[in-house]
């Protein structure tokens, strides 16, 4: 629920004092403070404007002759319903039959069959979150698909597109007067089939002078609703240049989120941004998450669109808790390569009407299914993704079918997999043995077959490193031999991850580093891990990880990244976390800042205790949670062991402390005991294997010491407070550079 409402908070897009501030003698930085100027002042350029044409869904919403027919308070009594049946929306997979009616002149809006399809896939990657594509971002998987229907209303064959010659292609809209409701009306009964058997969809020359991309009629529900009579209004209407990725396809607009968007409308959803009382003035204004604005809990309120190309903004501070705006949400309105998430509670809420709206409800049954050839009964076309495409040998990968339409038989083959086949939907399959292998599927349902091969698709290592282990990213090659990079939710044009910096190293003392770069991305809440090479553990009692670690935050409250360090005993199928940072915390300078670039002095040594992956061949993976933030760097990361039978030796008595531990140069060994009268004191340090490698003298009553890493080298090592005849304490020390 939303909090009382309060001002209204707009994002600062400018180039702080601390991002230009450029180090001597560093090009580079300079160069990416010019492109960052320039992508911001772009950013604050594509924020600022309200481009033309738009979505025409609220201007038939809030017409007057919609409001002249229509009743407030039936609406508020309507939304208050919705609300309370939400738990009654079914987790089951919908597939829906679609239509598309070609309405033309003869010109470019008589699009060809391809860019029609074309269309379907891009709602089934954006309804379904399919991996690899610009829908598998942060979102949810609406567990809903669409299908061009394969029978007509007469059970005729059809490809599931009409084409009718007709002056309605030119769509008169003028604020959808009566005028309009009227034409609107005689096209679709004209041209249009049952709503409560298909989808429709009306393509049209243009819409009010090429003013409006399209627009849809939500759902009627049932009688005495708002929408109730709404038979011959129920559909999308929508311009050639914004249905389809290829032909006439609008660049910008040509990777299929605008039909999204509209089918999210048709589907129940409003705009994130919706005025939907005129009393109220902007999208902040809403107070109330049900019976206002989207009437969705879990997309924060919006003062009005984002278009184009957004960037990060927090346009409304009366949410609670204060959260950013969903600038890549489907219903708002940026540009489609830039439009990729839908939430839970639009989820919930699209099911609802699926099972409720009296034109929705029968229109994934079987029995409509078998009617229109969708779903079990309609052509079928192979697809899958494994969880994992590289590991190491003897791990387990799920591997999960995405076919169109569904199928009802799954006939997988696993060359080099154990097993060898499966009918499972999402079989498990491990590899034993390092190679290349590849996968192939055949899906069948009532009356159709598809087969998919992907060659070289998964990759099997078998390397495993020994202690002590060290990596400061300096190769020409990154990720380095035996590490990996896991980017769980890649796909689209917006898709960063872990990379290799070749602008700056660990305290200034080599010239690169690993690197996200947050600042750039435009989607919070990816992943992105960094695994290293499987490590033999087997005969340690504990281990312990060094590394580096450079972050500053963009500010103190939204936008804050997250670095993890995780383990796994069983090669990748389960993660446990042992450290994490976030945010303030994380952070290695006490400023904030935009496009952050670490100097020599803006660097901090952090440990991960990896004890619980002692006694295993363990992989280790860093994993950052992306809050759409600043820039991360990691550099020179060490792994030492303590063997087994060493551990329970190191019990100190707490006579000394040091500090800072881990250390890179210098560290301070604070002395806590009470000398006797000709007694000789020193510390002596050990490597694990319990070699001497250094020793300093105490003078009488000396309580400090510094210790030089210089004269002792990097990695664990145990120090020992004694005198000739005695030993008084023990202590481990970790030495990183």
């Amino acid at each position: 629920m939303w909090a009382v409402p309060g001002s209204i908070q707009k994002r600062d897009n400018s180039l702080s004092l601390r991002m230009l501030r450029l180090r001597k003698g560093s090009f580079f930085p300079c160069i990416l403070a010019i492109v960052t100027l320039l992508q911001l002042c772009w950013s604050a350029h594509v924020l600022s404007q309200s481009p033309s044409p738009g979505c025409g869904t609220t201007a038939v919403y809030k017409s007057a002759y919609f409001n002249a027919v229509s009743s407030k308070e039936l609406q508020v009594a309507y939304e208050t319903y919705v609300q309370n049946s939400l738990h009654k929306s079914s987790s089951a997979k919908y597939t829906i039959p679609v239509v598309v009616h070609v309405v033309h002149l003869g010109g470019p809006e008589n699009i060809s069959d391809s860019q029609i399809r074309s269309q379907i896939t891009a709602l089934n990657n954006d309804f379904r979150r399919i991996p690899g594509t610009k829908g598998y971002a942060s979102g949810v998987d609406t567990e809903i698909e669409f299908a061009l229907a394969q029978y007509d209303p007469g059970g005729n064959i059809t490809t599931g597109i009409t084409r009718d010659s007709s002056a309605l292609s030119n769509v008169y809209y003028a604020a959808a007067d009566s005028t309009f409701f009227a034409n609107d009306s005689i096209m679709k009964t004209t041209f249009g089939w049952p709503p409560d058997e298909y989808l429709n969809v009306w393509i049209v020359s243009q819409i009010d002078n090429g003013n409006i991309l399209g627009y849809a009629f939500y759902p009627p529900y049932m009688a005495g609703s708002i929408w109730a009579g709404t038979y011959s209004y129920d559909g999308i209407v929508i311009a050639h240049e914004y249905w389809g990725t290829e032909g006439t396809a609008y660049p910008g607009l040509d990777i299929g989120a605008t039909g999204t968007h509209e089918v999210g409308h048709w589907l129940g959803l409003f705009h994130p941004f919706e005025i939907t009382e005129d009393t109220l003035p902007d999208g902040c204004a809403c107070t109330d998450c049900i019976t206002c604005a989207d009437r969705v809990c879990d997309t924060p309120p919006t003062f009005d669109p984002n278009y184009g190309f957004p960037g990060r903004r927090n346009s409304c501070s009366n949410d609670s808790p204060d959260v950013p705006d969903q600038v890549r949400n489907y219903m708002d309105y940026a540009d489609d390569a830039h439009m990729d998430m839908y939430t839970q509670g639009q989820k919930t809420r699209m099911h609802f009407f699926l099972e409720n709206d009296t034109f929705r409800m029968k229109l994934h049954t079987q029995a409509n299914q078998q009617a229109t050839g969708v779903g079990d009964y309609g052509p079928l076309r192979a697809g899958f993704s494994a969880s994992r495409r590289e590991i190491n040998a003897g791990a387990t990968i799920e591997f999960t079918s995405h076919e169109l339409n569904a199928a009802t038989a799954y006939s997988w083959m696993f060359p080099g997999g154990n097993p060898l086949s499966s009918t499972d939907p999402k079989p498990l399959v491990t590899y034993d043995n390092p190679g290349v292998y590849s996968a192939w599927l055949r899906v069948d349902n009532i009356g159709y077959a598809d087969t998919l091969t992907k060659t070289g698709y998964i990759r099997v290592v078998d390397t495993v490193a020994s202690l002590p282990f060290s990596e400061n990213f300096e190769g020409s090659a990154f990720p380095p031999e035996g590490w990996r990079i896991l980017d769980p939710d890649s796909g689209g044009v917006d898709d960063y991850t872990w990379e290799q910096s070749t602008m700056v190293g660990a305290f200034g003392q080599s010239g690169k580093s690993a690197s996200l770069l947050h600042f750039l991305y435009h989607i919070p809440d990816q992943k992105d891990g960094l695994v290293l090479p499987a490590l033999d553990l087997t005969g340690m009692q504990s281990a312990e990880m060094v590394f580096s670690v450079a972050y500053e935050p963009n500010d103190s409250a939204f936008w804050l990244d997250t670095l993890s360090v995780l383990i796994s005993v069983d090669l990748g199928t389960t993660w446990t976390e042992v450290w994490r940072k976030g945010g303030e915390d994380l952070a290695t300078y006490n400023l904030k800042g935009s496009f952050f670039i670490p100097d020599s002095t803006e660097w901090r040594i952090d440990s991960a205790d990896l004890s619980q992956a002692a006694g295993n061949i363990a992989l280790i993976k860093f994993e950052a949670l992306n809050g759409y933030g600043n820039n991360l760097f990691l550099d020179d990361v060490s792994i030492e062991g303590i063997p087994l039978g060493v551990e329970e030796e190191l019990a100190g008595s707490g006579r000394f402390k040091v500090y800072p531990n881990p250390f890179s140069t210098w560290a301070t060994v604070q002395i806590d005991h009470q000398w006797h009268a000709g007694e000789e004191m020193h510390i002596k340090v050990y490597n694990i294997l319990g070699k001497l490698i250094e020793k300093y003298p105490l003078s009488r009553n000396t309580n400090v010491l510094k210790i030089n890493s210089q004269d002792i080298g990097t990695g664990i090592f145990i120090l020992q407070l004694g005198t000739a005849t005695e030993l008084l304490d023990f202590s481990r020390i970790a030495i990183v550079k």
